[in-house]
């Protein structure tokens, strides 16, 4: 069979795998996320040529991806969506209560699987520089195979910069929109 997209979700399937499709064959589609700096944007303007286009989740990803050399007309921000109306339908009774919240309190929260790569100790870094009515709540787990002490990192992050009284690890949540 020959495809006519072939679709990418990380940078290294991307960089390596289309250098195997021949150039008249199918449209390459690489959805990028995840990067912080154009400068992890490893060949971006070889990337960029290779590819029919360039999906970036935010317009962020997409200044990244200019930055980088990716031919700008061939970037494109589709945002990711979640319908929270129907996750609450899907989502049924909540895996636990939600913290009680004060008066005034500003609750940020921070939904992604526990790992570096989410970068979860900079929200508790960035918790540490805001008023004492903000608190951050970490939805998400480890999840297998995955760096078993970054939890525990975070923690002692959290207590090293006088904020753990404040972030709450409410585990994996079925009810996100809750």
């Amino acid at each position: 069979r020959r495809p006519d997209v072939v679709w990418f979700n990380q940078l290294p399937s991307a960089s390596f795998f289309s250098a195997f499709l021949p150039a008249d064959g199918p449209a390459i589609v690489y959805q990028a996320h995840g990067f912080s700096s154009a400068a992890e944007i490893r060949g971006g303007p070889r990337l960029g040529r290779r590819c029919a286009r360039v999906v970036a989740v935010s317009e962020a990803v997409a200044r990244l991806l200019r930055d980088a050399g990716v031919e700008p007309g061939r970037v494109a921000v589709v945002p990711n969506g979640v319908d929270a109306d129907e996750t609450v339908r899907r989502s049924g009774a909540p895996t636990s209560p939600l913290p009680p919240r004060a008066p005034g309190e500003v609750v940020l929260v921070h939904a992604a699987v526990l790992g570096p790569h989410k970068q979860q100790h900079v929200a508790v870094e960035a918790l540490a520089l805001l008023p004492r009515n903000a608190v951050l709540w970490l939805c998400g787990s480890v999840p297998p195979g995955a760096d078993p002490g970054y939890e525990a990192r975070l923690r002692a992050l959290a207590a090293a910069l006088g904020v753990a009284e404040r972030v709450r690890f409410l585990g994996w949540r079925s009810d996100l929109p809750a």
